[in-house]
């Protein structure tokens, strides 16, 4: 039993002086214990999401390749804008995934030359395989190279890939893009505007929205790679904007944070915040299973490297946290 404010009583009933000093010097000193194996932890968890980032020469051949990409479509087809680029990269949300890495280079095609895809039953199909045709036949690349995904062209080569993405002005703002993934349809979208949505969530949380979402693009990678990259993004930036910043939290946090809710995030329709459109409706039941196993199993494991590292073992959990992050 103990006092109201929880100092030790002696049997007698009187105060234990020494005990209580002791007793506080030891609280003050597993607080700080406590604090400092939380930073060491939250250091590693933030360089671990830097180095994330594509650099090096591979990432190089990987421009060089979406500069020939470039020519081959610009020199081909009749452009209503210069090309841009758009996905992951222009985010600055990309990892480093070897040969997973790709960039989205979207090309405007000019409505009055090449218009007529969108008034046909077959037009997404029929534009994706033009663009595909157009760089099959370019004498940089092989028919085995080009190949039509979902919403875009492929260009695939042993350092990455480079996605075609045609599309045309949407007189409401932003662009159709073609979407063969689920049937025959024009999407909207606007990179540009959810770039901005993403840059202010960023801004107003100290840069974690793009640091996070690094972190949960590279434990989808080593995990199956069940989620498609803009359905994560869409739900970390939708978990960030629904929250106030606190400013003493942090990416450690932050991040224990995000995967205890992941499970709610991936029963919830996830759309994006420009047009409010799904992005999510690729998950197929078996996978949905699968990925809200392994979200449960990495929110405990996470949840884990903190309490260690809570009890001065900063080196237990930054293991436990490399282990959860990197497939282990």
């Amino acid at each position: 039993m103990g006092t109201k404010h929880g100092g030790p009583i002696t049997s007698g009933g009187s105060l234990n002086h020494g005990d209580t000093v002791s007793g506080g010097r030891d609280s003050v000193a597993s607080e700080v214990e406590a604090r400092h194996g939380l930073e060491v932890l939250d250091e590693h968890v933030r360089a671990s999401s830097e180095a994330l980032e594509p650099k090096g020469r591979r990432f190089d051949s990987l421009k060089q390749l979406r500069g020939e990409v470039r020519g081959a479509v610009s020199g081909a087809l009749t452009l209503a804008e210069n090309p841009h680029v758009v996905g992951s990269y222009a985010r600055g949300t990309m990892i480093d995934s070897g040969p997973s890495n790709d960039f989205d280079v979207m090309f405007v095609l000019d409505p009055r030359i090449h218009g007529d895809w969108l008034g046909q039953e077959s037009g997404p199909r029929n534009c994706l395989d033009r663009v595909r045709e157009v760089l099959a036949r370019d004498p940089g690349f092989s028919p085995e190279m080009v190949h039509v995904d979902g919403n875009s062209v492929r260009v695939s080569t042993d350092h990455g890939s480079v996605d075609v993405v045609p599309a045309f002005p949407d007189p409401r703002g932003g662009y159709q893009i073609p979407d063969t993934s689920g049937g025959q349809t024009w999407r909207h979208t606007d990179p540009r505007m959810f770039k901005r949505y993403l840059d202010a969530a960023n801004r107003a949380h100290n840069g974690r929205v793009v640091r996070i979402t690094r972190l949960v693009k590279q434990w989808n990678e080593t995990h199956g790679h069940h989620l498609r990259s803009f359905h994560l993004e869409t739900m970390v930036l939708t978990h960030f904007r629904n929250r106030a910043y606190v400013g003493g939290s942090s990416d450690f946090d932050e991040l224990e944070r995000f995967y205890s809710q992941l499970p709610t995030y991936l029963q919830t329709p996830a759309v994006e915040p420009v047009y409010g459109e799904r992005v999510d409706s690729y998950l197929t039941e078996p996978e949905f299973r699968i990925v809200s196993r392994q979200a449960i199993r990495a929110f405990k494991r996470i949840r884990h490297a903190g309490t260690v590292s809570r009890h001065d073992d900063a080196d237990r959990g930054i293991d436990e946290f490399d282990q959860t992050i990197g497939g282990g």
